[in-house]
């Protein structure tokens, strides 16, 4: 073997083994991360899991029972707009001991093309009484419906004060069995009446 090709070997051996660290550096400061300073947010604002805290008057009945007990239900219906804000009107007056009372009065967003109470607001009616009902049994447990049935007997027309009564008839482990009945505050004639079933 020729003393210039050991030479070469030589010298190829010794460049492999010291160019080699080098490049391992310039790989990984070309791959280094980005400082905390300049790093992207991991999630904007936009889509940030924490709520704000609600006033009592942002909340729904089952909301604020839970936050502050069941008498803290007593006054204006308390809502988050929606649908819920066509009861706005309607004054909660009792809450306890499985039964709840409220009255309203008929009004042109609770009212049907011929002046009187709308079958939708009697059912939302039996809904919410059934609901308030509940929550005067347990505050924790306003539950959710997977029954209802309902009753018209009379018209209530615009203008009309109504009384909305509700009744817990059981509540188990996992269901809650309510009836609501809905009567004309000046005759005491019954308007409508229905049954809730909610799981809890």
């Amino acid at each position: 073997v020729s003393t210039q090709s050991t030479w070469d070997r030589l010298i190829g051996l010794l460049s492999s083994r010291l160019l080699a660290p080098m490049s391992l550096l310039r790989l990984r400061s070309h791959f280094r991360p980005a400082s905390r300073s300049t790093r992207p947010r991991a999630m904007s604002s936009r889509f940030s899991t924490q709520t704000t805290e609600q006033t009592p008057t942002q909340m729904t009945i089952i909301e604020k029972a839970k936050a502050f007990g069941v008498q803290s239900l007593i006054g204006q219906f308390p809502h988050r707009g929606g649908f819920d804000s066509c009861l706005d009107s309607m004054e909660i007056e009792k809450v306890e001991n499985g039964k709840a009372v409220c009255s309203l009065v008929v009004n042109d967003k609770l009212a049907n093309s011929w002046g009187t109470l709308h079958g939708g607001a009697v059912a939302t009616l039996i809904d919410v009484g059934g609901t308030l009902a509940l929550l005067s049994s347990d505050c924790q447990r306003g539950g959710v419906s997977i029954e209802m049935n309902l009753s018209f007997t009379n018209a209530a027309k615009i203008g009309d004060k109504i009384i909305v009564e509700g009744e817990v008839l059981k509540s188990g482990k996992t269901l809650g069995f309510t009836e609501v009945k809905i009567y004309n505050a000046a005759n005491k004639k019954l308007i409508a009446s229905g049954r809730h079933t909610k799981v809890l």
